[in-house]
């Protein structure tokens, strides 16, 4: 595997090769791996299992078969690589904090829970969207134009009140939500099948997709409502899963307080809103435009890839809360503040692994964090640096 130029992160990476198996190359290359075994032979007992020449944050990686299990390179920032053939934890840098100590500050390291396995139900157990009629709403617009929108969102709601297991929109046609729908009883999937979910041609109209109480896990997936007017809710005892899942701008994901679990796979979204409880997320992408802080967690989340553009602040944790981002990108594409923040920690616990890349000659000041009553702030070039941004292979506030 070669990493020339980006921002990679990587959980659970299994590699049999007499090559060394991770080649982190170039000066914007930027990798965060965890979890993963890698095994050599033959010649790779002359080459490093992980090469690296850049910036890199690695934990829990065994290997065996090979001379060494990380080479750092002068190129790779200012730490000796490891030359036995376990590694606890290897930060390419100096680790990047506050108020923590730099000698022994070390990551979150939380507890990973897995996505429930998902199997699909047989066909029987499967109910189209369409085979209930959806209803036509005239809306008036605040330019007093009138606007006929056909909502599915009450066919969606007797088709999961039908006791079916799984609902589905056939993907041949689009579709509109403009009111609200209620997740519960037999529903353990809804699935788009990749159809597409329209606008509401400026009506105003919304959709709130409630996730309430019902057997067992549930789970939303494969969904393309890049500029539909929908935001998800969960507000059930029950574990969401949301995957394969695209909504830009205002769309908002919303973990209330006492809701179950929420797990985030290959999702584009407007904002997170994370009253308490757990959430573990795998490649998250946030882009909603004016939607700041992109991230509000008020529990417990975990990150493998973290992407977002635009100037708003990506995730403030607020006191109580703690967050481990295992790799991101921020693509810095925004000029509208030139004091703004990445990441904001207040009384919280909080590491990170990010790369930042700079078109708009106005990069983020990486970290602002509260302790007590003092507030200090990371700021812009005080990090290692990825073309005119930051590249930080291990923040660490430990403020409790």
């Amino acid at each position: 595997w070669l990493n020339d130029g980006q921002c990679v992160s990587l959980r659970d990476l299994r590699s049999e090769n007499n090559v060394t198996a991770y080649h982190n190359q170039e000066q914007a290359s930027l990798t965060a791996i965890i979890d993963s075994d890698l095994k050599g032979a033959g010649e790779a007992s002359k080459v490093p299992a992980i090469l690296n020449n850049r910036g890199l944050f690695a934990r829990n990686i065994a290997t065996s078969g090979y001379a060494k299990a990380i080479e750092n390179s002068d190129e790779g920032g200012t730490k000796k690589g490891v030359d036995n053939a376990k590694v606890d934890e290897f930060v390419s840098h100096e680790v990047v904090t506050l108020f923590a100590d730099k000698s022994t500050a070390k990551s979150l390291n939380l507890p990973i829970k897995e996505t429930p396995d998902w199997t699909w139900e047989p066909r029987e157990k499967w109910m189209s969207v369409t085979r209930f009629k959806p209803e036509t709403r005239v809306i008036t617009r605040k330019d007093n134009k009138k606007v006929t929108l056909t909502d599915w969102a009450p066919a969606l709601q007797q088709a999961i009140d039908s006791g079916a297991s799984t609902v589905y929109f056939p993907p041949e046609k689009s579709y509109g939500l403009f009111s609200d729908v209620h997740v519960r009883g037999a529903v353990k999937c809804i699935t788009g099948l990749g159809a597409s979910f329209v606008q509401d041609n400026g009506a105003g109209a919304n959709c709130d997709i409630i996730v309430e109480n019902g057997q067992g896990p549930v789970r939303i997936e494969r969904m393309d409502m890049m500029y539909a007017p929908i935001h998800i809710r969960h507000a059930g005892k029950r574990s969401l899963v949301i995957a394969n899942v695209a909504r830009n701008e205002w769309g908002k994901i919303t973990k209330e307080k006492d809701s179950g679990d929420l797990f985030i796979n290959d999702v584009c979204f407007g904002q997170l809103i994370i009253e308490g409880g757990n959430v573990w997320a795998k490649q998250l992408n946030l882009e909603g435009h004016n939607l700041d802080p992109k991230i509000v967690n008020h529990g417990t989340l975990w990150v493998l890839g973290y992407k977002t553009e635009d100037d708003a602040v990506l995730l403030h944790n607020f006191p109580g809360s703690q967050a481990e981002v295992v790799g991101g990108f921020l693509y810095a594409n925004k000029a509208r503040d030139p004091n703004k923040i990445m990441f904001l920690n207040d009384n919280a616990r909080l590491s990170l692994t990010i790369g930042e890349w700079v078109i708009r000659k106005q990069p983020f000041n990486p970290v602002q964090e509260v302790k007590g009553n003092e507030t200090r702030t990371l700021k812009a070039g005080q990090t290692p640096q990825r073309g005119e941004g930051a590249m930080i292979p291990l923040f660490v506030g430990q403020t409790k």
